[in-house]
């Protein structure tokens, strides 16, 4: 298809000549004409390299420092506080990490959890675009978060149960005897076929679905979860609570928990472990509130009139 005279007289170097390309011949480069060659005693043009481009009649150059594509520029304005806080709470993880995992595994892991607490509800296709956004790129470079690659860690992540199981269990042997852990029980709605957790809790009858009981204990004085498990939907709080103190090797603290866990359910832990020691609520229909006369409140809390209590 010959070249419009229109675009063979716009302006442009000399000794060039138009090239048309594309799939239906609408775009045209200029390229150098270097020489010539005699094939059949024809002398034929060599051309050169692409020097320009003729874009709505205008003659375009090429730079000798032609500028990148923007899909491979370098991103130069990132997310810096809310990365640099979190790692400096956070890292001290690492150590912890990698007494299980390796260093990439380590580094990986730190940085989605970072990436998830930067910005909630974050999807995994999405984590490479975060990270590269993000001032974590430049504390820990290099580490690879796109779609296919982060769903199959994960998936990887989860198989290892031993790993995750002797993390958390390291995590509960670091506390201290003073410490106060946290436990609590949630229900998760998990209604799938193959999952052999989901049962019919006692919340069932309103909610109409089943689900998963998790059991997870929280320190109160560093503000992190230390550990947690998973149990049946129908198993009851008090049923689980010995078996999670003990497999996850909780042997010293004093554990805070509400009614649903007492303490006679894991007594024989309390009397193994002279370090382990709970502070539960009595409860309503207790002989001891009337024994103590625990219900005639002397004083009120500090700075909150409307508590009272007795000592």
């Amino acid at each position: 298809m010959p070249i419009p005279e229109d675009i063979l007289k716009v302006e442009r170097p000399k000794n060039t000549i138009v090239i048309a390309y594309g799939k239906d011949k609408k775009l045209y480069a200029v390229r150098e004409r270097i020489g010539c060659k005699y094939v059949n005693g024809r002398r034929l043009p060599i051309n050169g390299s692409t020097v320009g481009h003729i874009v709505n009649h205008l003659y375009m150059p090429i730079g000798d420092e032609e500028p990148k594509p923007v899909s491979q520029a370098c991103i130069d304005l990132k997310n810096w506080a809310n990365a640099e806080l979190c790692d400096q709470l956070f890292r001290d993880i690492q150590p912890e990490l990698r007494k299980v995992y390796s260093l990439n595994d380590t580094i990986k892991i730190y940085c989605i959890s970072v990436l998830r607490v930067c910005r909630h509800g974050v999807h995994d296709c999405e984590l490479q675009d975060d990270y590269e956004e993000s001032f974590l790129s430049e504390l820990y470079p290099g580490v690879v978060l796109s779609k296919n690659t982060v769903s199959k860690f994960i998936n990887d992540l989860g198989k290892t149960c031993s790993k995750i199981h002797t993390f958390m269990q390291n995590r509960a042997s670091a506390v201290k005897a003073d410490s106060h852990l946290l436990i609590d029980g949630t229900l998760k709605t998990d209604n799938s076929v193959v999952n052999s957790l989901s049962e019919f809790s006692r919340k069932a009858k309103k909610k109409g679905t089943r689900d998963i009981s998790v059991l997870y204990a929280f320190d109160l004085e560093k503000m992190e979860p230390v550990c947690s498990k998973c149990f049946p939907g129908n198993m009851l709080d008090s049923v689980a609570y010995e078996e999670f103190i003990k497999e996850n090797g909780i042997t010293k603290g004093i554990i805070v928990a509400d009614k649903g866990f007492p303490e006679k359910s894991a007594e024989e832990q309390f009397k193994a472990h002279p370090d382990l020691h709970y502070l539960n609520p009595i409860k309503r229909n207790s002989k001891l509130l009337k024994k103590y006369t625990l219900l005639k409140f002397t004083k009120d809390l500090k700075n909150n009139g409307s508590i009272t209590f007795s000592v």
